[in-house]
């Protein structure tokens, strides 16, 4: 019986042992699910990386998250933990719509070198709307005969770039708000500020002259490397418009008058070979009114009438290649009013072309043009119209919403202002490509 009482006591002692190490066991175990998902993960992980893990750790996946790196100089993001051998590029995808394919520099940017492999990722739409915030861009230009060379103007900014917009350079000065900027076929840059005339040659160097007798300017412009103001002089005839010429940075100036003054709009264009084109418009109270065309040139010869067959009062543009433009009812319409359709129509050489009709019209018609004196771009009902000696056709079937055409460059693209960003229209890849990204952060 003491045997058998041994016997059960050592049974008894087994069980209990047994029974103490599944409770430490079932102990150990509930602590290390709160701490965590599983048994097999890194400490500082906080989810197993076994193949045995928890539904609330999620899905079980080989990927490496890309996280935010500890803060630094600029914006990073943590690349996942591979040989820089097989991570030589980040490829960022942009829509075509957006970033044409034949502009690389703005799609790709290459890994940082290192051992963590952390590489500098800044999309295209990114990188404008940060420039856009150090002051939106409100002027673009562009050479007539290079279209390597590009400035961009924003209120208190002028950057210009000589490769197509790949690198940008910052003007050495500062410009007032109210400045005027204009770009010469050689990339220098004029810049017409209150009573200063600021040159920026091609070549970084500068020069100021003031000038005395500027009244209100109504246009800053060049034909070839002559500058050329249209405004109300400091103490000239409030009824006209002067047009004065300077051959020599501004140092002097040789003055004439405006053909005419309209109390509806006055736009001056100056050729390269010195011609000057004058158009203007007038409306009466009564609901009469017209426009008018004249040409003249820069050394003060005599101003003659130019060809207008057209009245289309507030629908009308001056381009180049001695073109202006104007919108009319479409003929289908057959004097109905009000007409859903308007025709764009081209006035050259004393010809009226017909250039493009556009159905479904409703409100006000937006008429603009820019040109290089061999290709000129209309903006018309939110389309882009290229017209050349060969004829008219729509480049861009609808233009960004707040579009504004800004200038043509010498291989025939427009360029415009959406908002604050510069934009440039790529013919090989049709699509729109931001002049932002590669511009360096206000200084």
């Amino acid at each position: 019986m003491v045997a058998a009482m041994h016997a059960s006591t050592d049974s008894h002692s087994d069980r209990a042992v047994r029974l103490l190490f599944t409770a430490i066991g079932l102990i150990l175990a509930i602590s290390a699910t709160v701490a965590g998902c599983g048994s097999l993960g890194d400490p500082t992980d906080g989810c197993g990386s076994g193949d045995t893990r928890d539904e609330s750790c999620g899905p079980h996946s080989d990927a490496v998250d890309l996280a935010p790196a500890p803060p630094v100089s600029a914006p990073t993001v943590a690349m996942p933990s591979l040989p820089l051998a097989s991570v030589s590029q980040v490829s960022i995808a942009v829509p075509r719509s957006t970033v044409a394919n034949a502009e690389p520099a703005h799609a790709r940017i290459p890994v940082a070198p290192g051992p963590s492999a952390v590489a500098h990722v800044v999309a295209p739409a990114a990188a404008t709307a940060r420039n856009a915030s150090d002051g939106p861009w409100t002027q673009a230009l562009a050479s007539s005969t290079d279209a390597r060379w590009l400035a961009l103007r924003s209120p208190d900014r002028l950057v210009r770039s000589g490769d197509g917009g790949h690198s940008w350079q910052e003007a050495p000065f500062q410009l007032g708000r109210d400045a005027r900027a204009l770009m010469l076929d050689n990339g220098s840059l004029a810049i017409l500020d209150g009573a200063t005339v600021r040159w920026w040659d091609w070549q970084g160097a500068t020069t100021n002259v003031t000038v005395r007798g500027f009244g209100s300017t109504l246009a800053w412009r060049a034909s070839g490397t002559a500058l050329v103001w249209v405004g109300e002089r400091a103490h000239g005839r409030p009824s006209t418009y002067a047009i004065g010429v300077s051959r020599d940075r501004g140092a002097t100036w040789r003055w004439q008058d405006a053909p005419s003054r309209g109390n509806e709009g006055n736009e001056i264009r100056a050729d390269r070979d010195g011609t000057l084109r004058w158009m203007g418009a007038s409306e009466a109270a009564c609901g009469g009114g017209n426009q008018f065309r004249y040409r003249g040139h820069i050394d003060g010869r005599d101003w003659l009438p130019d060809d207008w067959t057209l009245d289309t009062p507030g629908d009308w543009a001056i381009g180049t290649r001695n073109a202006a433009y104007g919108v009319e009812d479409a003929p289908s319409c057959a004097g109905a009013w009000p007409c859903a359709s308007r025709t764009l129509l081209g006035v050259r050489n004393r010809r009226t072309d017909a250039l493009l009709t556009v159905g479904n019209h409703r409100g006000y018609t937006t008429l603009s043009a820019e040109g290089n004196g061999t290709v000129d771009v209309v903006s018309f009902e939110h389309r882009l119209v290229r017209v050349t000696d060969a004829g008219a056709r729509a480049i861009v079937p609808s233009v960004p919403e707040g579009f504004r055409l800004a200038a043509v460059d010498s291989r025939g693209d427009p360029i415009g202002i959406v908002r604050g960003t510069a934009q440039r229209w790529n013919s090989t890849g049709h699509a729109w490509v931001p002049l932002g990204p590669a511009i360096p952060t206000h200084p």
